[in-house]
């Protein structure tokens, strides 16, 4: 009757489901139960899209905080390292747990191809618009560009910091001796920041990631753009404007880089 109806509802508050309420839940997977499969879909659909879309929106913005972090890997690793190991042990756990679901599912696949050898092309079809058609974000990868990014951005802040103050101290007919001195002096910064990078940076990350190899191919390639318009590119075309100096200079600062390679790769060099 009504009146226990009422009851139940009343005396089961923060209890365990009353018969009413299981009552009620089969009803609404009867009505499930014999309405067209494509009601059944629609139905299903209206009832998931909000919560789909409020995860989906979750995963951005859980995305987003976490790039925005690692993006900034060079001064995290020095005022809170343990914040920066967080940061990519998250994103370990997120390509650990797509790798998961895509080891399951590729099992699962293979399972009904076996199963249904008869028809092959059908079997391939579901397959790949099934669970495969679920595609991961690859942290990872994005978080490592975030990263290359940032080691560029800082590379040519050094380089524009330093020649903006040299040109505007130096006199005129000096100019161009100061602008190269800059360059020098920056590429020196960058390349002695490495042994930062190896001890305070690298780490704070799994050995995979190869952060330091990340540093120094962004100093190399930011070194020697600035390096070649400087001495007039490939060819040379401004070294015998240059002084003895300046060319010592600069051979000095291409072995020290070099010397850096050596030590992370030893093998890169081979010594006679």
């Amino acid at each position: 009757s009504r009146q226990e109806e009422e009851e139940e509802k009343e005396s089961d508050v923060y209890g365990a489901p009353t018969n009413y309420m299981t009552r009620s839940l089969q009803r609404k997977a009867n009505s499930f139960r014999y309405q067209p499969t494509h009601e059944n879909n629609d139905a299903v659909d209206s009832f998931l899209k909000d919560h789909v879309k409020n995860v989906w929106e979750l995963g951005d913005e859980l995305q987003f905080r976490l790039l925005s972090g690692i993006g900034a890997a060079f001064d995290l690793s020095q005022a809170n390292p343990s914040g920066l190991v967080a940061l990519v042990e998250a994103v370990e756990s997120y390509e650990h747990a797509a790798d998961e679901f895509k080891r399951v599912h590729h099992t699962e696949k293979d399972t009904k191809m076996f199963r249904n050898k008869a028809s092959t092309t059908t079997t391939s079809v579901n397959a790949t618009s099934g669970s495969g058609s679920l595609t991961f974000t690859d942290m990872r990868r994005a978080a490592l560009e975030q990263i290359a990014q940032d080691f560029d951005a800082r590379g040519q802040e050094v380089f524009q910091s330093l020649m903006t103050k040299a040109a505007d101290d130096a006199a005129s007919r000096d100019d161009d001796a100061a602008i190269f001195n800059a360059i020098l002096r920056a590429a020196n910064n960058l390349t002695y920041q490495m042994e930062l990078v190896k001890t305070s940076m690298s780490p704070c990350f799994p050995p995979f990631w190869n952060v330091e190899t990340l540093w120094m191919t962004c100093v190399a390639a930011i070194c020697s753009q600035h390096i070649l318009q400087q001495i007039g590119g490939q060819e040379g075309n401004n070294l015998e404007y240059m002084t003895v100096t300046q060319l010592l200079d600069l051979v000095a600062w291409m072995e020290s880089f070099c010397e850096q390679v050596e030590q992370k790769f030893p093998d890169v060099v081979k010594k006679s």
